[in-house]
């Protein structure tokens, strides 16, 4: 039920504040923030990849994502790599781990306001490598892993 405003105007789990529009009421949908992702080539699947975290989930599947993509990491490094989440409200930036060295101090330079909780979403993934294997990965900060069916 926390998809939905339970008391509007307050902050929900997640420090998110909704209004009305989200309240409880029959025949209403809940707001998600659900970001299941499939990237083709040559509309063929290459990659596919979702997360668990509520409002963290879509800051999380979008750092993994272009770390794959657009820096080539290999997936479980693009897991493993430190994350940020920033929601509007709160105004604070969350890391789940230290910040890379000079990326904090240079986000509170701009006026940023740094979290000491450590809060971004769990992503689980699965990619096809250019020889046509399929690898899988867990995200390490919930100690699953990657499990495959015949």
């Amino acid at each position: 039920l926390d998809d939905f405003a339970l008391d509007p105007g307050k902050p929900n789990l997640y420090g998110l504040v909704q209004g009305t529009a989200n309240a409880i009421a029959p025949g209403k949908r809940p707001l998600s923030s659900m970001s299941p992702t499939i990237v083709l080539a040559d509309g063929e699947p290459v990659l596919a990849l979702g997360a668990s975290g509520g409002p963290r989930i879509i800051t999380s599947v979008l750092q993994v994502l272009l770390g794959v993509l657009d820096e080539q990491l290999p997936l479980t490094d693009a897991l493993s790599r430190v994350r940020l989440h920033h929601q509007w409200l709160p105004n604070e930036v969350y890391f789940d781990q230290a910040p890379p060295a000079g990326l904090g101090e240079r986000l509170q330079q701009d006026g940023h306001k740094l979290s000491d909780e450590r809060r971004t979403g769990i992503v689980q993934a699965i990619q096809r490598l250019s020889d046509g294997e399929w690898v899988g990965a867990s995200d390490p900060r919930k100690g699953g892993r990657p499990a495959a069916s015949p």
